[in-house]
């Protein structure tokens, strides 16, 4: 009886102390992350890189909570549930990514900044990321400040025509551009009085507002703050989201051009003085006179860098750089007028094409952030604004050559030719999606969506074949100017 007595003491014992045990190590675990003892906790995202797959914003980065003590640290579990959603407030499907050391993951950025991240077998966090490099919003010609003709959407895979907005006989749309909350800004311009209209266009292809512009206007960005600028001979205009306008600068005596705007929320443009000089202009995002700087010929419209280097090309055969505070840089003398924007890569190089009567003198050029060469591509032909792919890949066109005709071409990293495919008209700028896909127009009104190799995905006709870049905005839209005055907009 005494030795049953002395085994429950025992077993007693034994569960007494595995309680305590366990108390202890949930309160160790407990005091490790008290952040997450909390339906709702404070996260922050810093992005590196992206894809937008579907209309996903998938960042590379780093997720951090804000524990207890005030210092942000990094995630300590293993894996991360991410669930995705589709842009209209619908979960749609669930990824598992483990984390590395210190909280580096891989997480899905939603339309509107937010993310829903998901612990195994515990709860759920909600965050919104305020530290991220995608933008989702084609805010000006050739997709963005960079120029580099890229969005992370994903366009359309097949011919859906979804609207048609016309505006006119004899009248030309400007580089179509779209905020990120979805409106689609063009400018009309007459043929034959020269004069232009903006146009603010809801998603479904009607008239949100419209404002007259007089002689002489076009060029639409738009601002992270939705701010859209433009030019108007010799006015640069900045007008509200709602239509209503926010100021006006002019040039005096002089002519302006079309605008880009840095994340500083500075407003660069290119014109002519009073003198008929050209020059660099930066205005302030309050429309109040900041710096210029000579140019010494005609120029290309600006392209600006990550850190608001502003990058110009000249009919003198050079390419200029300027601190955004407006000190000259360096300068790069090439073979040929640089009429078109240069285009900035995701690690500063910068490319361009040259134009000039011989051949020999022709050719897409990939400069250093620092003003160095890093290789040319001689083109028999004339080229187009080249656009970059994520992989680096260099897309551009070579025109009316006498021994290749026209051809689109897409160059590796170092120059050399990934692979080139022949068209029977000239070859506008083209465009790329956040899956690879091609965009591009040709002379004669037939656009072309290709496959990342050059092979057709689909193609239709009577678009312009004045070789205007299209556009891709929210959710993939593909907007195209036709050639009977309309601008067309493709659905995926």
């Amino acid at each position: 009886m005494s030795q049953r007595l002395g085994l429950r003491d025992r077993r007693a014992r034994h569960l007494a102390v595995a309680v305590v045990i366990a108390l202890a190590i949930a309160l160790l675990l407990g005091s490790a992350s008290p952040a997450f003892a909390k339906r709702r906790t404070r996260f922050k995202g810093v992005a590196s890189t992206y894809v937008i797959p579907y209309s996903y914003v998938m960042v590379s980065g780093r997720l951090q909570y804000k524990a207890s003590d005030g210092v942000w640290r990094g995630l300590r579990d293993k894996y991360v549930r991410l669930y995705l959603g589709n842009g209209y407030g619908g979960w749609v499907y669930s990824v598992r990514v483990r984390t590395g050391a210190k909280g580096k993951f891989s997480f899905t950025l939603l339309a509107d900044n937010r993310y829903r991240v998901r612990f195994l077998a515990t709860t759920t966090y909600y965050g919104t990321s305020k530290n991220f490099s995608a933008s989702r919003a084609w805010s000006a010609a050739h997709g963005n400040a960079r120029r580099n003709g890229r969005t992370g959407f994903v366009g359309p895979a097949a011919y859906h025509r979804a609207w048609r907005f016309p505006v006119g006989d004899n009248k030309m749309i400007d580089d179509p551009v779209v905020a990120r909350d979805g409106t689609i800004y063009i400018t009309k311009s007459d043929v034959d009085t020269g004069q232009s209209t903006l146009y603010a266009l809801n998603p479904s292809g009607t008239v949100k507002w419209y404002r007259a512009l007089g002689i002489g206007g076009g060029g639409p960005t738009v601002g992270a703050n939705g701010i859209v600028y433009l030019f108007a001979f010799d006015k640069v205009l900045a007008y509200r989201p709602n239509g209503t306008l926010l100021w006006s600068y002019t040039v005096t005596g002089g002519q302006a051009g079309s605008p880009v705007v840095g994340s500083n929320g500075t407003v660069y443009f290119t014109g002519s003085d009073s003198s008929h000089q050209y020059r660099v202009y930066a205005v302030s995002s309050s429309g109040g006179f900041l710096w210029s700087s000579a140019l010494g010929s005609q120029s290309s419209i600006p392209s600006l860098g990550s850190d608001n280097t502003v990058y110009v090309g000249t009919s003198s055969n050079t390419l200029r750089a300027f601190s955004s505070s407006g000190a000259p840089k360096w300068t790069y003398t090439a073979t040929g007028h640089i009429n078109e924007s240069p285009v900035v890569g995701s690690d500063g190089t910068i490319y361009f094409h040259t134009w000039a009567m011989t051949s020999a003198d022709r050719a897409v050029y990939a400069v250093s952030s620092a003003g160095a060469l890093k290789w040319r591509h001689g083109l028999d032909g004339y080229g187009r604004m080249p656009a970059l792919g994520r992989d680096g890949t260099v897309y551009t066109a070579d025109n009316s050559g006498s021994t290749n005709g026209h051809q689109l071409l897409a160059l590796r990293p170092n120059g050399t030719v990934k692979w080139h495919r022949h068209f029977s008209e000239d070859v506008g700028s083209p465009i790329v999606d956040g899956v690879g896909r091609l965009y591009l127009s040709m002379v004669g009104g037939k656009f072309y969506a290709l496959n990342p190799y050059g092979s057709t995905k689909w193609t239709t006709s009577n678009c312009s074949d004045r070789l205007q870049p299209p556009a891709i905005g929210r959710y993939g839209t593909l907007y195209v100017e036709s050639r009977d005055g309309a601008l067309l907009a493709f659905k995926r």
